[in-house]
């Protein structure tokens, strides 16, 4: 295939003059054989130093695929796809992060660094950021979160219909740790045993004698001045029964449960089916 379209064509016999030689010269054209009679590169082995023409301003020039790829072009498509068996991997500069304007869908996430999503975030297999995370719109998917993540004033955490069972996400409840409001530690346990049958931060019920338990709390309050709301079942026969707090450090509360023998009078030690007890405090 000709590489090069002349500008004038010359028959035998005809008179060669300046100004056609000039014409055969300036209205000479490229053509696409100039590129594809060329041998084929291998694929998959472009460097930023080959290089290639460009039209600057009317004027060609030299530029190197890494000049292309560093020169901040807007790069608008609707798909990219990685090579077999490799990542596509985004790395911005130094001090600079990938923005997400829009909606942003994906089978999976791993982000070494910070993610900023500004619209919502679809993915449908994992996304695990070990750096901080920031989503000024929502998120749906699975997550996994090494660094922090933060939540907007005024946004809302969304957990699944059928969330995984762990403290608060089985209520599928979010309660600041470090809020006075919620309850820091829970128990329900067997009184002539002290067995727990639920719990949330106790380790254990010692039960010390009759109707006397020290309720062991996993991760310690930050001071021994909270309440401890509780109660129990009554004994046989028995109209009304109470417990009462005896003592509280950091990491336990103890506790006894009685029933009156008479009306302002003494008062037995007994242990009841069950005990209930719950800590709000710092």
């Amino acid at each position: 295939m000709a590489q090069i379209s002349k500008g004038d064509t010359f028959t035998n016999g005809e008179q060669v003059t300046g100004a056609r030689l000039n014409q055969l010269v300036d209205s000479s054209v490229l053509l696409v054989g100039a590129i594809t009679d060329q041998p084929n590169i291998t694929a998959n082995t472009l460097e930023a130093t080959d290089t290639t023409i460009v039209n600057d301003a009317g004027t060609l020039k030299e530029a190197t695929i890494g000049d292309i790829l560093n020169s901040n072009l807007a790069v608008t498509t609707s798909s990219i796809t990685g090579g077999a068996g490799v990542d596509i991997i985004v790395t911005p500069a130094a001090t600079k992060k990938m923005d997400v304007a829009g909606a942003f869908e994906a089978d999976s996430i791993n982000s070494v660094g910070a993610l900023t999503v500004g619209g919502a975030a679809t993915i449908t297999g994992a996304l695990t950021i070990t750096g901080a995370t920031t989503l000024t719109g929502g998120v749906a998917g699975d997550t996994t979160v090494n660094g922090n993540l933060t939540i907007g004033s005024g946004k809302t955490l969304t957990l699944d219909t059928a969330p995984t069972t762990n403290l608060q996400a089985a209520t599928k409840a979010y309660v600041d740790s470090g809020s006075k409001a919620g309850c820091k530690a829970w128990v329900k346990f067997a009184g002539a045993t002290g067995t727990v049958s639920a719990s949330y931060n106790v380790t254990s019920v010692t039960r010390t004698a009759t109707g006397t338990y020290t309720v062991n709390i996993t991760t310690a309050l930050a001071d021994a001045n909270f309440a401890v709301i509780s109660n129990c079942t009554n004994a046989s026969g028995i109209a009304a029964a109470w417990v009462t707090v005896t003592g509280q450090t950091t990491n336990s509360a103890s506790i006894y449960t009685v029933y009156p023998v008479s009306y302002g009078g003494a008062h037995i030690n007994f242990d009841p089916t069950s005990v209930y007890v719950a800590i709000f405090g710092n």
